[in-house]
């Protein structure tokens, strides 16, 4: 008996795309709500309590410029992750989506296939 090694078929093929794009597509939405999450807890705290401002006490400049340039350095990685996370998703949707055929169908090919 020679050793052949049987081909997967296009239903294996389909079935795999299909598996990887769905798990890909739910690790790019986790990715968003995590980054939803996280910018809700940044947004949650005020901004007195942010600062820590006690009343009747001058707020530190210094320490109020630091606390923003913070603020803003971490809703940058928020929005870049959520972004990241999207991309992600979308290309889930794209391998979940795929076709079995490697060649893609033109759109002349059809009407030529039934001209003959």
């Amino acid at each position: 008996m020679s050793g052949q090694i049987s081909q997967p078929t296009a239903t294996t093929k389909r079935a795999g795309s299909t598996l990887v794009g769905l798990l890909v597509f739910l690790t790019g939405i986790a990715l968003i709500a995590f980054a939803f999450k996280l910018a809700f807890d940044i947004f949650t705290v005020p901004p007195p309590i942010r600062m820590e401002a006690v009343e009747g006490k001058p707020i530190d400049i210094g320490q109020a410029a630091d606390t923003l340039s913070s603020v803003v350095i971490k809703v940058v990685l928020l929005v870049v992750m959520a972004g990241f996370g999207s991309m992600i998703a979308n290309r889930g949707i794209k391998l979940y989506s795929t076709k079995t055929s490697p060649k893609a169908d033109k759109p002349g090919e059809a009407e030529k296939s039934s001209d003959s």
